[in-house]
């Protein structure tokens, strides 16, 4: 394990190749959910990298994609929080929207 002095946080930090699971393990884009829970079970990894004929990253697959779907209602949602400035923020769109459309008629 190597570690080296991290000049920003004053400590010592551990890099991704100490933690990572190596060999890589992953899926190509046509697998199924059930051949990445089965993977993902076996290998004890909570995750696995998607790759397409060509060996290239097209994307990740992680528990939490599992967790998080519509079809069983526990997608994520936005925070209220989130939902409040979104809705202030469209509605002063739609305020603003409406000033512009009464100065042009004026």
């Amino acid at each position: 394990m190597s570690r080296t002095f991290d000049l920003m946080t004053g400590y010592m930090c551990m890099k991704a190749k100490d933690v990572m699971t190596s060999p890589v393990a992953s899926l190509e884009p046509d697998a199924t959910v059930l051949q990445a829970v089965h993977m993902m079970l076996q290998k004890r990894i909570s995750g696995l990298p998607v790759i397409d004929k060509d060996g290239r990253l097209v994307g990740i697959v992680t528990e939490g994609d599992f967790l998080r779907r519509s079809e069983t209602g526990t997608e994520q949602r936005r925070s209220r929080w989130l939902e409040l400035l979104v809705g202030l923020a469209a509605s002063r769109m739609s305020t603003l929207v409406l000033m512009a459309a009464r100065s042009r008629k004026s």
